[in-house]
């Protein structure tokens, strides 16, 4: 497998679910490594349609990762919740409500870095790419609540790079594989805070670009968040 080194030449775009090229290619990505390779959705009803989607895809921002050439290597989504639609982990916890207006809040998940982007440093930067392009999309669409289901080794990584998420109090969910998953919010006031305490130079490359009403470039004090 050649692998494909991160650098500056790497973009992250918005994709176009209605587009059926695009789709297929997001969807074929995701079916690869959620289905296939870790199991983490189920698979399609027609197994010969080597494509993986959900309820949830028509209410979502659909973001790829591409390396030179347009070689998709990275995939993530933002579900939105208001309008009448609830978020995944709402039904999967069985929240009935959230700590905040679903209008204002989204569910981050199909986190995905190809394994043609090399382990350590290429794959995290992969990542934060796509985080950054999450995060502009949400201060720009005023949706600053993100919620995520996820391992708690996964939640820690995250509080690590300067995103505090907070588990909620609900009981973990195990899943048939003895999988333990959490259900945890971010406030990214929260995030900003903590990521200008850790790196200025690099909080200030995320919000690089947006609007000055929206970046935050003095935030208040970090928030602590309990191990």
């Amino acid at each position: 497998m050649t692998e494909i080194q991160i650098g500056p030449v790497h973009e992250v775009r918005i994709l176009d679910r209605s587009d059926p090229l695009q789709r297929e290619m997001f969807e074929e990505l995701r079916y690869f490594y959620w289905v296939i390779k870790h199991g983490w959705a189920p698979a399609p009803a027609d197994p010969a349609s080597k494509r993986e989607g959900d309820a949830y895809d028509p209410f979502a921002i659909h973001f790829g990762l591409f390396a030179p050439g347009g070689v998709l290597v990275g995939y993530s989504r933002i579900v939105l919740g208001g309008g009448g639609k609830r978020l995944h982990l709402c039904a999967k916890f069985g929240l009935g409500r959230l700590p905040h207006r679903l209008n204002r809040a989204v569910e981050i998940s199909r986190m995905i870095v190809t394994d043609d982007v090399p382990r350590g440093v290429a794959r995290k930067i992969g990542s934060v790419l796509l985080y950054r392009s999450m995060y502009q999309w949400a201060k720009l669409h005023d949706r600053p609540y993100w919620y995520i289901e996820a391992e708690r080794w996964y939640i820690e990584g995250l509080r690590a790079q300067g995103f505090p998420f907070r588990e909620l109090p609900v009981p973990p969910q195990v899943d048939d594989k003895d999988v333990t998953t959490f259900a945890a919010v971010l406030d990214l006031a929260d995030a900003e805070a903590m990521m200008f305490s850790i790196n200025p130079e690099g909080a200030a490359w995320f919000v690089e670009g947006l609007p000055e009403d929206i970046a935050i470039r003095q935030p208040r004090p970090a928030l602590k968040v309990a191990s």
